[in-house]
């Protein structure tokens, strides 16, 4: 028959009691640690890919944004540009329209001087041609 040795059996029985209590007090505490900081960890993670997916949501709207602002801008200095060149064309018309109603009215001015030196100019040729018709004659 076999033959237990009561010391292997005491032994046997002290490994099974260290066992359990290595994993009742040690493995146990430790695996509920390693758990929590793994959820932590999984957390931080999930946590930093929300924030990075926010980041590259919120550069995606600041983007959209300052594009829409500058195609406003680029609008807007269009317009004024625009309304420069209108208000340029405007004034070169007044100013056009101005200066030929000046023109006019020297052409019109001359016209009339012009009409008076001819008169005076045909009464004094008259006169001149009088008086040396007059000379001829008393002569």
């Amino acid at each position: 028959m076999l033959s237990v040795d009561i010391g292997a059996v005491f032994v046997l029985l002290l490994i099974w009691i260290l066992l359990i209590a290595l994993t009742r007090f040690f493995y146990n505490p430790m695996r509920k640690v390693m758990g929590e900081r793994e959820k932590i960890v999984d957390g931080g993670k999930e946590a930093y890919d929300r924030a990075v997916e926010d980041y590259e949501k919120a550069m995606e709207d600041i983007e959209k944004k300052v594009k829409e602002a500058r195609n406003e801008a680029l609008k807007s200095r269009d317009k004024i540009e625009e309304e420069a060149a209108h208000q340029r064309e405007k004034m070169l018309s007044d100013s056009n329209m101005e200066y030929r109603k000046r023109i006019e009215k020297v052409k019109k001015t001359l016209m009339e001087n012009m009409g008076n030196l001819k008169k005076d100019m045909k009464e004094r040729s008259d006169a001149l041609a009088e008086q040396v018709v007059q000379k001829i004659l008393n002569i």
